[in-house]
Order: C-alpha cells, then sequence, then structure tokens
C-alpha cells in the first residue's frame, strides 16, 4: 500500500505539469478569470502533492524507481539508490543498464527472466547486487505496472528494499537449526565408527566439511610435540579433494608455526574472517601451497583439540568463497565439536595402543618360546656334542685303567683328569654365553668389556668402546640387565648381517638415565620394514627399553649402515659396597 500510495503522488506531481501548461495556453487565449483562478487553485494543489511526494520518495530508506517499459530509460529513482547500491543515480541516469550490471551475476539472468515475464502484471524478485567495494546487499524488488486508459503498460514503478539483514538472520537460523543437526548427525556416526582411530578420523573430517566448511584438515600433535602432522583431510566438493590429495605430500608442520604455535601456546582457537592471499602463500605449509594457489582460501577457522587441558592436535576448517565467512558463532560451535571429537579421538587412540600392546605382548611371548627352545637347543647340543662327549671319554679312561694292572692306571687317570678339566672349561663357558657371573658381581662396565674383548677374538670384530661415569655407581639390577642385552644382541646383529670390522659404542650415564648409541658403517636394511615385523632381536632390545619406560630408535637404509639408540631410566641406584 505504501508502494502505491508513493506511486498515486508521483503521479499526481506529473499532472502538475500538465497543468502549468494548460495554464499558460488559456492566458494566451482570453480565457475568463474564473477558469484561471480554477486551474490556479489546481495546480496549487498539485504542486502541495508534490512537495508530499518529494518528502516521502527523498527521506524512506527504500528505493523507489520508475522506468519505461523496456527498461531502457530510467526516469526516476530516489536518494536512497545511492546509500543502497553504493553508487550515484547521475550515473544511473547516464547509464540505465549499470542497475543490471550491479546484479550479482548469479542472479542476473533470473532477474531478467522474472522482469520480462511479468512486467505487465506485477514482479517480485529477491536478488544480490555487488557494491563497488566489493560488499554484497541483498534486494527485495517489487514492480508495478502503469497503464493507460486502454489497458497498454507504458511505464513500470517499483520498490527496491534493501533486506541483507534479514537475510542474515535468516542465514543464522538456518545454520543454528544446520549446527544442531550437525551435532546430532556427528554424534551418531562416531558412534556407529567404533574405535577404529583411522575411520574415526577421516569421518570427523568428512562431516565437518561437509556441513561447516569447504576444507577441513585433522593435524595431530607429535610425540615430542615438535610437530603437526596430517591425520584426515577432505573437501565438500569431490573434484577439489582430488586435487588436495594429489598436493597433498604429509610434509608436517612445525609447531611454532605462525597459527598453529599460537593455538598450541593458548590452547585457544584461531578465527580469521578474511584472509590476506599474499600473506597466506608466504606462511602456507608445502603441501598447501598449491592448494591456496588453485583453489583459493578466503576464511580460515582452527581450534585445539584438548583432552584434560593437554593439546593433542588442531582441527582446521577453510572456505574457498568469500561471500560467507567465518564467524565467532561457528567458532563456538566448532570448538564444541572438538572438544567432544578430542576425547574420542584419544579413547580411540588408547584403544588402539591397548590392542598395539596386546600383540606385541602376543608376539613377545612367541619371540621368548622361540628364544627359550633355541637356548634349549643350544645347551642340549653343548650337552651332546661337547660335555657329554667328554664324559664319554672319561668313563672309557676310567674303565680301561679298571681292567689294566696297577702299574699302568696311572697313565689312564692323568687321561681322564685332562679330560675333566677340558670338561670344567667348557661347563664354564657355556655360564659365561647364559649369564657372565661379572655382570652381578662387578658390574655393567665390567660385564662389558668382557663381553667386547671376547666378541673381538670370535668374530675379529674390533670394538671402539666410550663410556662416561659408567664406573662411578653400580645401576639397578634390571637397568644393567636391559643394558648389557641391548648391547649384546646388537653386537650379534652386526655380526650377523653389517659385514664390517669395526663398531663403535658410546654409552653416557647422568644421574636420570643411561643413553646408548651403537653405530656400523655396515651394509645397513630398510628400518620401517624391519621396525613393521616385530621380530627378531630388534623386537627383543626394543621390548626392554618399553619395558623400562623408554623407546629404542634405530635408523638404518640400504648401504648407509646402522645407528641404534637407546635410553634407559635411572629409577634407583645400588651401592658399590
Amino acid at each position: 500500500m505504501a508502494a502505491r500510495s508513493i506511486i498515486t503522488c508521483y503521479f499526481t506531481y506529473a499532472g502538475y505539469t500538465a497543468a502549468v501548461t494548460i495554464l499558460l495556453i488559456a492566458g494566451l487565449v482570453g480565457w475568463n478569470r474564473t477558469l484561471k483562478r480554477r486551474i490556479l487553485q489546481r495546480t496549487a494543489a498539485l504542486g502541495e502533492s508534490e512537495q508530499r511526494f518529494r518528502q516521502i520518495a527523498e527521506n524512506i530508506h527504500e528505493v523507489f524507481w520508475l522506468t519505461t517499459v523496456d527498461f531502457s530509460n530510467i526516469l526516476y529513482i530516489s536518494p536512497a539508490y545511492e546509500a543502497v547500491w553504493g553508487r550515484s543515480r547521475e550515473n544511473l541516469y547516464r547509464e540505465p543498464r549499470s542497475f543490471f550490471a550491479a546484479i550479482h551475476p548469479e542472479d542476473r539472468a533470473h532477474v531478467r527472466t522474472i522482469i520480462d515475464r511479468n512486467r505487465g502484471q506485477g514482479f517480485e524478485v529477491e536478488y544480490r547486487v555487488v557494491r563497488p567495494d566489493g560488499s554484497i546487499r541483498w534486494i527485495c524488488d517489487r514492480g508495478f505496472p502503469i497503464k493507460d486508459d486502454s489497458g497498454r503498460c507504458y511505464r513500470v514503478a517499483g520498490i527496491a528494499e534493501d533486506i541483507t539483514e534479514r537475510k542474515r538472520a535468516e542465514e543464522e537460523i538456518r545454520r543454528h537449526a544446520t549446527r544442531m543437526e550437525a551435532r546430532a548427525e556427528i554424534s551418531q556416526a562416531l558412534a556407529k565408527v567404533g574405535l577404529d582411530v583411522r575411520t574415526l578420523l577421516d569421518t570427523i573430517a568428512r562431516y565437518t566439511a561437509e556441513i561447516i566448511g569447504d576444507f577441513c584438515v585433522i593435524r595431530l600433535l607429535s610425540r615430542d610435540e615438535q610437530w603437526f602432522e596430517s591425520a584426515a583431510i577432505h573437501h565438500r566438493r569431490p573434484e577439489t579433494l582430488a586435487l588436495m590429495k594429489s598436493l597433498h605430500t604429509g610434509t608436517p608442520i612445525a609447531a611454532n608455526h605462525e597459527w598453529f604455535g599460537h593455538v598450541l601456546r593458548t590452547r585457544q582457537s584461531l578465527l580469521i574472517p578474511i584472509v590476506n592471499q599474499e600473506r597466506l602463500r608466504q606462511i602456507a605449509s608445502p603441501e598447501y601451497l598449491p592448494f591456496v594457489e588453485q583453489v583459493g582460501t578466503h576464511s580460515i577457522l582452527i581450534v585445539p583439540l584438548c583432552v584434560e587441558g593437554r593439546v593433542i592436535g588442531t582441527l582446521g576448517l577453510t572456505r574457498d568463497q568469500p561471500e560467507h565467512p567465518y564467524t565467532t558463532a561457528d567458532q563456538v560451535f566448532l570448538q564444541d565439536l572438538a572438544d567432544r571429537a578430542a576425547l574420542t579421538i584419544q579413547n580411540a587412540q588408547l584403544f588402539e595402543q591397548v590392542q598395539n600392546a596386546h600383540q606385541r605382548l602376543q608376539s613377545l611371548s612367541r619371540s621368548l618360546l622361540e628364544v627359550q627352545e633355541t637356548e634349549r637347543r643350544h645347551i642340549a647340543r653343548e650337552l651332546h656334542d661337547e660335555i657329554g662327549q667328554v664324559l664319554t671319554g672319561i668313563k672309557l679312561s676310567l674303565e680301561r685303567s679298571a681292567r689294566e694292572p696297577p702299574d699302568c692306571v696311572k697313565s689312564g687317570v692323568s687321561q681322564a683328569l685332562g679330560l675333566v678339566t677340558e670338561l670344567v672349561g667348557r661347563v664354564r663357558d657355556l655360564s659365561l654365553e647364559l649369564r657372565p657371573p661379572m655382570l652381578d658381581d662387578l658390574g655393567l662396565l665390567s660385564a662389558l668389556r668382557w663381553q667386547f674383548g671376547r666378541y673381538t677374538s670370535q668374530f675379529e670384530i674390533r670394538v671402539n668402546f666410550k663410556h662416561s661415569r659408567l664406573d662411578e655407581q653400580r645401576f639397578a639390577p634390571d637397568i644393567e640387565t636391559a643394558a648389557y642385552r641391548i648391547v649384546q644382541e646388537a653386537l650379534t646383529n652386526v655380526a650377523r648381517h653389517a659385514g664390517v670390522g669395526k663398531v663403535d659404542i658410546d654409552i653416557q650415564a647422568d644421574e636420570s638415565r643411561i643413553r646408548i648409541r651403537i653405530r656400523d658403517e655396515g651394509i645397513g636394511f630398510d628400518a620401517h620394514t624391519l621396525s613393521a615385523c616385530s621380530t627378531g632381536g630388534l623386537s627383543g632390545m626394543r621390548e626392554r627399553a618399553i619395558m623400562l619406560g623408554r623407546q629404542l630408535d634405530v635408523e638404518s637404509a640400504p648401504g648407509a649402515g646402522t645407528l641404534l639408540r637407546a635410553e634407559l631410566p635411572l629409577r634407583m641406584t645400588v651401592d658399590n659396597h
């Protein structure tokens, strides 16, 4: 009704011009004074209508417009146009087509179709306009046909209303409803996934990208808290996801990175509603830079994955389009989702660790049985082949002496005594191989020196041994045994596989730990493949370190030698006495 009132006022004002023309003609032809007076009164009324029209049209927030039926000429547009469109009326009068040029490219064809189809009956259409500064406003435009007495439309008038705030409110309501649905949907999905870490991470990334943002990446903090490593990625557009996967190399991001370092230090989320593309290219990680250049990133939201106040990773989102930057409401919602996801991820990781530990225990049990059987076969062989033969020799020697005359018994007893001496030596060697007594009596350093001397004479491999503070104290029995067995097994592996004449061993002790470093320049091996097998001597050494609360690391590659590092904590020491 307000729009029609304005239009009525306008055409009353338009009649004012015609009345003035009639008045001039009447003066020329000498019409009577009564007629002139009536025309002047009518003209005055029309002037008042014109004034009312101007007051209404030029002071309302809506844009009033009048155009020819083909929209080729703008007859009038109110001053509110400049505030809403951000463009001057003078330019619009000069270039009527600029009205359509300002409409968002995605809406332009739709607006044209609505107007062309309904201009004779009136129309209502919503569309976006792009202001010169790049900002976008939503418009609701209503057009009304102006017809002559014959019913022919010869003008179109209308009211254009800025409905941006209403659209934003509607969008926020829609987003809120979507968030609530997303929360329930993600919770149900996570419940169905169970405790498989990989599937769980992929599910979180997929649902988060599809519902909240264009692209989602989950990064987990490394054990040493030096790197954020990509664990799952997803993009809501399959073609972009394929591009990202082809570019993604898994390169970790340093924990002191400008953005991720902030999240790690403060345990607070990071919101960048509008991204500076040039700045983004400077600090983007290597695997992410091609994605930035080809797809574009216009809004970023990174929230921490925290469990009991400790950051275990980040959940990051980006949007490719600038129309819908992330808001504080998105930030709050995503942090709530991340808190739920972090606890689920930690539970899944703990379950996976328990499973891995169970598998390692089973593997260790099998290895232990294998070692036991091997040792039993070795001892049985030694007893049968070596000790058994010597005992048989002693028995035969004594039996022969018993049958000989008394004057010949002496030589038989002497032979038997020689065999007994040999037997004692072999029993001693076998005992030393099982566990050297000096490890318990004299300590780790003495046992190692004895082992290195015996090793060099047996395999002709020189041991270059360096140590620090091993001679200053005795360590707990389990620490000394673990250190001795790790070195013993490493030397055995060098003798079997390395093909070298020298091995370097460096053992350093301080108040809290023993550090073992064993290096050879041999043929090397694929450390990753052998670690995955979790069998053999390497597995045994690693399990010894794990049981004491530490890890054992092996670096090796074919043709590059092998470096073994182990750390054993000093929980307690024993007195030298």
